[in-house]
């Protein structure tokens, strides 16, 4: 059997992550929408993120922290503080098992809670600890207890 050959595009080395879709960018937009009406006073909001935690360089889709001001005369290339939130949102042809690491490697890293979004199938899992997670689906809404935030999925995935 021949090993099958994986080709990365320059976008993925760069970044170390899969290619995003137009469905992961309408979802991406949609929640950073989503969490700045209801978050913006009280939480900052990141997208695209360089992230070091534990000797691992990572960039998230979202990540959100308690409140800060931002010095725009000198910028920060890698973050390595752990944020409260991490949101990953699954691409095209990513797997679920690099996410579900991705969300240990966040919560042993002090993140207190873990947004893994699967747009295909309209669902949101949001872990609390490596095995702790609560799934919400349909016509229901994302909570997240640490942010203190409901959102509707039809609002996200709409």
């Amino acid at each position: 059997m021949e090993a099958l050959q994986t080709h990365l595009s320059d976008y993925e080395l760069e970044r170390g992550k899969p290619m995003p879709s137009f469905n992961h960018s309408i979802v991406q937009s949609n929640l950073i929408t989503e969490l700045n009406n209801r978050l913006r006073r009280t939480h900052t909001i990141t997208s695209e993120l360089n992230l070091e935690l534990n000797g691992k360089k990572l960039v998230l889709d979202l990540a959100i922290f308690p409140k800060l001001t931002p010095d725009m005369q000198q910028d920060i290339l890698w973050v390595k503080e752990a944020p409260l939130t991490t949101i990953e949102i699954l691409s095209p042809k990513q797997d679920l098992d690099s996410l579900l690491e991705k969300a240990r490697l966040f919560l042993a890293a002090g993140v207190r809670s873990c947004w893994l979004v699967l747009p295909a199938v309209g669902t949101i899992a949001v872990f609390t600890g490596p095995t702790a997670y609560h799934s919400f689906a349909s016509d229901s809404a994302v909570l997240d207890a640490v942010l203190g935030v409901e959102i509707p999925l039809a609002d996200i995935f709409g």
